[in-house]
């Protein structure tokens, strides 16, 4: 089981970093027919069902109401049909199941956060310009701490997983679905806010925001 959840946790930092990359995309797809919606439907029933019996095998039981294969497929349709992007919090071995949501809420804002603030990162400290590092630096907490608060804001839970371990703590994941297009909006927000209190010039204002922008 341990071993189990290990491996979710090394999953989880590769898909933050994947989604990281996702968010960007500027264009949304085409509307769709209700003929496709109802295939992409049916094909994520299927999924669903193979994803649910391996989760249970594992111990893993749902929050939410319904079956789990219903839940986990209402979510996989969301992500193709309104083009929507997921990310996945893991919490392990907390007492209770309220500690382990509390921690999830606090991580996954600040892994997204600290993934795109070296994006920005490579722009500061590339920048040719006369700045000291602990100003540069200054800059980056300031954007990575604004980022963390303003993506929390665009977080949807999707649905949520837990079990209890035999010594009776609890394991977690909750699934969140965020919309590329307000979690670019979010970076730029956090960008402005700490642009406006290093006090940086338009010069590298757009710098920072063309970076923002190309990721």
């Amino acid at each position: 089981m341990k071993t189990t959840m290990k491996h979710s946790l090394r999953v989880l930092a590769t898909v933050i970093a994947l989604v990281a990359v996702l968010f960007t995309a500027a264009a949304k797809k085409p509307a769709l027919t209700e003929k496709e919606k109802a295939k992409i439907e049916k094909q994520a029933e299927k999924e669903a069902k193979k994803v649910a019996k391996e989760l249970k095998k594992e111990g893993w039981k749902v929050e939410q109401s319904g079956l789990m294969e219903s839940v986990i497929a209402r979510h996989m349709a969301k992500l193709e049909i309104q083009g929507l992007r997921e990310i996945i919090g893991s919490a392990t071995d907390k007492k209770t199941r309220s500690m382990c949501r509390k921690q999830i809420q606090i991580d996954v804002p600040n892994a997204y956060a600290k993934e795109q603030s070296q994006v920005v990162k490579g722009v500061v400290t590339n920048k040719d310009r006369n700045k000291d590092g602990d100003e540069s630096e200054d800059f980056i907490g300031e954007y990575e701490t604004r980022l963390a608060m303003e993506i929390a804001g665009e977080l949807v839970e999707s649905y949520s997983l837990y079990r209890k371990n035999p010594d009776g703590s609890y394991d977690m994941q909750i699934y969140y679905l965020v919309d590329p297009e307000q979690a670019h909006a979010a970076k730029l927000r956090a960008a402005k806010h700490a642009m406006e209190l290093q006090k940086l010039d338009d010069e590298w204002r757009q710098s920072i925001s063309d970076a923002i922008n190309q990721n």
